[in-house]
């Protein structure tokens, strides 16, 4: 990911069939229905500008250090979201 500070060798998994991210660090997804944060964290927007450098057509993400055991599904509006381009 370019201009990840935390690690640029960071590895981003895409599988274009089910339009589906894999990533660690870089978006670790709020509870369902928080409200956004007052803080936008820069790795986060890294992420999803380099999604749409490299012109990814994807809807969920797989968060690998997802909290509350990875029990909900993620999206790409909560990514969206934590970065203040979505509701």
């Amino acid at each position: 990911m370019r201009g990840a500070l935390h690690a640029e060798d960071s590895i981003i998994a895409y599988l274009p069939k089910i339009k589906t991210v894999i990533e660690a660090d870089a978006f670790n997804a709020p509870a369902p229905n928080a409200p956004a944060p007052q803080t936008i964290n820069g790795f986060e927007k890294v992420l999803a500008s380099e999604m749409d450098r490299l012109k990814l057509d994807y809807t969920t993400i797989i968060p690998v250090h997802q909290p509350a055991g990875g029990d909900r599904e993620i999206k790409k509006a909560d990514l969206l979201k934590n970065i203040g381009q979505g509701n």
